[in-house]
């Protein structure tokens, strides 16, 4: 409304198969925790046709700063706050995303959702690797998921280093994707191994994907404009 402060902003970047409903959950409550969002896709996913190729680890999240810098640039939205949010390989590019020309952070805050942690923390640790300014960073995976099990995540938190804040919450039981609502009746499907080649199996959650989403609302609500309570650092059993 006229008058009122622009609000602060989280932009949700999707995984290998592109936008599906696995985001509804996490907008809905940001939004209720007066946070707007815009969902982007690294590529192309057509409905009637083939996907575009993949941008490579660079070039994705060199995309995410771009489209950052774009939003920054929305008068209905607080520019100084806006976070990113990642499933997969859009975790990735949320957490590779460098900093600007002027070396201002690109992200006020960063949640990533089962990235792919081994590789990812190898990329962090990466002598030429970007650095941004510090901001807080929450990262989400299932302690039952190969492609991101609790050590590599562990190791993936290290890989930020000291400066920053980072909390790693790690879903006892849960697999890639918890998040994921399945269709014809099977909990279990099979996505995309984050930028490795084969397929990482995943298992509907309904209720641990409500309970991410709210944790998210809450790390990006503290982290954004004060308010709500810190996501804490602790495994969540749901088998």
């Amino acid at each position: 409304m006229e008058g009122t402060p622009a609000p602060p902003a989280v932009l949700i970047v999707h995984d290998t198969l592109g936008l599906d409903r696995r985001s509804r959950s996490y907008i809905a409550r940001l939004n209720a925790a007066g946070i707007a969002v815009l969902e982007v896709e690294l590529r192309a996913n057509p409905l009637d046709g083939a996907p575009e190729p993949l941008p490579g680890e660079s070039e994705a999240a060199e995309l995410v700063t771009r489209t950052v810098a774009v939003l920054t640039r929305d008068p209905r939205v607080n520019p100084t706050r806006i976070g990113g949010l990642g499933f997969g390989i859009g975790a990735r590019a949320v957490a590779l995303a460098p900093a600007w020309d002027d070396g201002h952070r690109s992200f006020a805050a960063r949640l990533l959702l089962y990235p792919g942690c081994a590789s990812l923390a190898e990329l962090l640790s990466a002598p030429q690797a970007s650095r941004a300014t510090p901001s807080p960073v929450l990262i989400l995976h299932g302690g039952d998921d190969p492609a991101n099990p609790p050590t590599a995540c562990g190791a993936l938190a290290a890989a930020f280093g000291p400066t920053e804040s980072v909390r790693r919450i790690s879903y006892e039981g849960a697999t890639y994707a918890w998040d994921l609502p399945q269709s014809g009746g099977s909990p279990a499907t099979a996505q995309p191994w984050p930028r490795e080649s084969g397929t990482v199996p995943a298992h509907s959650c309904p209720e641990l994907a409500e309970l991410s989403a709210a944790q998210a609302a809450e790390f990006f609500a503290a982290a954004l404009h004060g308010t709500g309570r810190d996501a804490e650092m602790m495994p969540v059993s749901f088998r």
